[in-house]
């Protein structure tokens, strides 16, 4: 099961444009998926058999001057319907497997002041006003490349996606309904 999470972490990874290797080189099997869904030869290594487990997780709880934080409370609480994993306790006994309770995270040790500073507000805004949700000609960018799956991708070596595929244009009609760009609805 941790290696489906890791995996789906590394999919989510892989199209935000991620480079995911690790320093880190650890003894268990690594998981390789693409880095990007239009190059299916790029390859990232997930060596974090752990990536489940936020890097929030590892935040230090509690300041030098003795303030506390707890950014445990947003994901462990008290639920209620229709998530019934209940599980506030977890924001008080830190109940992780010995594996994860080593920060794994390594990437985020890096101080990045001064590449970020060394950015400015143009470049950032053609990035974010990319679509990587569709293509130029209106098609599905990930829907396409999940018609003819990645053998990489392929968990259950089907042949097939069975997972979730986009569908939704973001076309909607006066009524809230979504339509392709030719007119059907989706």
């Amino acid at each position: 099961m941790h290696y489906f999470i890791a995996l789906s972490v590394a999919i989510l990874l892989a199209a935000c444009g991620s480079n995911t290797t690790s320093n880190n080189q650890s003894s268990e099997a690594t998981i390789r998926t693409t880095q990007t869904f239009t190059d299916t030869t790029a390859q990232a290594v997930i060596n974090n058999r752990g990536a489940y487990v936020s890097s929030q997780c590892y935040t230090k709880t509690k300041e030098a001057s003795g303030a506390a934080h707890n950014p445990c409370f947003t994901c462990h609480i008290n639920s209620k319907e229709p998530n019934y994993i209940d599980d506030a306790d977890l924001q008080e006994s830190y109940a992780m497997s010995e594996y994860t309770r080593i920060n794994r995270f390594t990437n985020l040790f890096k101080d990045r002041s001064d590449a970020v500073a060394a950015i400015n507000d143009e470049s950032i805004l053609s990035y974010v006003r990319q679509d990587n949700y569709k293509d130029a000609n209106s098609t599905l960018t990930l829907a396409k490349v999940l018609k003819n799956v990645p053998e990489l991708w392929d968990v259950n070596k089907d042949g097939n996606w069975s997972g979730y595929l986009p569908d939704c244009y973001f076309n909607f009609d006066t009524q809230g309904f979504d339509n392709a760009p030719d007119g059907t609805p989706t």
